[in-house]
């Protein structure tokens, strides 16, 4: 599964600073494609300008204001900053001549260690406990490549309310939690964390959604 994501995501240089990506089919998610596969394209091509492997992805700020589909899309990368200890790369993905998303890119070295502090791991149970759940309607088309094992609501369902919880993979289970604290006139703030089965905190995204009728 890991390598159908690696796979997926792959670009091509045309350039130092464009890429040509196939959007490949299967990965869907209500009009164009998911969003995490599109980000992670655009991330492999945003890589290949930072050559200091001491200075490895810090923060990820990315915008999807158009469904990219499938089919042929160019990415376009460039340096905005190279900094002592902190370089920003900005990408761009379009398709037939439209910009579609945009994101920013901070890869930065190892500060100090003597500041480190993170929420406490949510109470869990054991992944190997928790059965499968069939990713079926309502799950979006990209779901058939994930196992999602929940523990409290149904991910993309109306029937979740404002929070899910449950273990995701595709072959490391990770243990997930997602909050939505409010909607308002069509817009839905949601942060969600991913969790390692020792209690790391991995990953931490806050995204926004905009409801489409």
């Amino acid at each position: 599964m890991i390598e159908d994501f690696a796979r997926a995501s792959e670009v091509f240089p045309d350039s130092e600073a464009r890429f040509r990506w196939r959007v490949p089919e299967g990965w869907g998610q209500g009009r164009g494609a998911f969003g995490g596969l599109v980000l992670g394209a655009m991330t492999r091509a945003a890589q290949t300008l930072e050559t200091d492997p001491a200075r490895p992805l810090r923060v990820l700020t990315g915008e999807l204001f158009g469904p990219v589909v499938v089919g042929d899309a160019l990415i376009e990368v460039a340096a905005l900053r190279r900094g002592n200890g902190l370089d920003t790369i900005e990408a761009r993905l379009s398709q037939q001549g439209e910009v579609l998303a945009r994101a920013t890119f901070l890869f930065g070295k190892e500060r100090t260690k003597d500041r480190e502090w993170q929420p406490p791991a949510p109470a869990r149970p054991d992944w190997r406990e928790v059965p499968i759940v069939p990713s079926g309607p309502p799950f979006p088309e990209f779901a058939q490549f994930l196992h999602f094992r929940n523990t409290g609501g149904i991910p993309f369902s109306s029937a979740a309310g404002p929070g899910v919880a449950g273990f995701i993979s595709f072959k490391v289970p990770l243990y997930y939690r997602a909050d939505a604290p409010f909607a308002n006139q069509g817009f839905v703030p949601e942060v969600r964390e991913l969790w390692t089965e020792a209690g790391q905190l991995v990953a931490l995204n806050t995204q926004t959604f905009a409801i489409i009728k």
